[in-house]
């Protein structure tokens, strides 16, 4: 799947599930932790890693209109524990 197919099919399942993708990003399991860098001109820079495939993936999995919590759930329990789970 090329990236442009990939973000085609994200769009097309957020909508599909009524997921709210920056309300499940803080309850998602970390696949790398940020990366914070500062700029000589004193601006930051944040690279973070995501797992487009493993979202779509989960995404795909749940039902029509399952909503965030489903999504959470799915995702997490594909990728480890979530944030804050000991």
């Amino acid at each position: 799947m090329t990236p442009e197919e990939l973000t085609a099919e994200l769009f097309r399942q957020l909508q599909r599930t009524g997921v709210d993708l920056r309300a499940a990003q803080p309850r998602m399991v970390e696949i790398a932790p940020p990366i914070e860098r500062e700029n000589p001109d004193g601006t930051f820079e944040v690279e973070l890693t995501i797992d487009a495939s493993g979202i779509v993936k989960a995404l795909q999995e749940i039902p029509d209109g399952a909503g965030t919590d489903a999504f959470v759930e799915a995702y997490n329990a594909a990728h480890g524990r979530p944030r804050g789970a000991s």
